[in-house]
C-alpha cells in the first residue's frame, strides 16, 4: 500500500442565498459535508456578501 501525501487546499465558491445568515449556513453545510465525506478537515474561514458585477465585498462572518 503507497502511503498517502497530505495537502491544504484553499477554495472559493459562490452561494445563493436569501440573507447573510443562510449564506453562512450554507457554506458550513459544504464544509460539514466535506468532513464527513473522507475526513477531511474541512472548516469555513470566512464569508463574504458578494454583489453581482460588483468588485467589492464585504466579509460577513470570519472564522481566523
Amino acid at each position: 500500500m503507497s502511503k498517502k501525501n497530505r495537502y491544504t487546499v484553499t477554495t472559493e465558491f459562490y452561494i445563493w442565498a436569501d440573507n447573510d445568515a443562510e449564506a453562512i449556513f450554507k457554506a458550513n453545510e459544504v464544509a460539514l459535508e466535506q468532513r464527513e465525506k473522507e475526513d477531511n478537515q474541512c472548516l469555513v474561514r470566512s464569508v463574504s456578501s458578494t454583489p453581482f458585477a460588483s468588485l467589492l465585498s464585504n466579509t460577513i462572518y470570519s472564522n481566523n
